[in-house]
């Protein structure tokens, strides 16, 4: 059987792994993504900033993020809010600037 052929399969995460198992592959060994250490970035803002990075897609709750966002600044809470993608949203990103970065 071609499941006999490998020596180990292997997959980025811990449930991922549990999912290849329940279906009959084995073994399975988990190799994290490593991400380098690098030094802080030089010209970002001081003070608390809420960063969301992703795909503009309705599935990914930006009208709630937007509307919660507006709530803590009408609120009085002084932060700035980062938005780092692109998408069938981009207009309504667009749409809250200058608030959004």
């Amino acid at each position: 059987h071609w499941r006999d052929s490998f020596q180990a399969i292997v997959t980025l995460s811990q449930n991922m792994r549990e999912v290849l198992e329940k279906n009959g592959l084995a073994p399975v060994e988990v190799i994290y993504n490593g991400v380098r250490e690098r030094p802080a970035r030089t010209g970002m803002n001081e003070g608390p900033q809420v960063v969301f990075a992703g795909r503009l897609a309705p599935e990914k709750g930006l009208a709630v993020l937007f509307a919660a966002a507006r709530r803590l600044w009408d609120a009085g809470l002084d932060f700035e809010l980062v938005v780092a993608g692109d998408g069938p949203l981009r207009s309504l990103v667009e749409a809250e600037q200058p608030r959004v970065r």
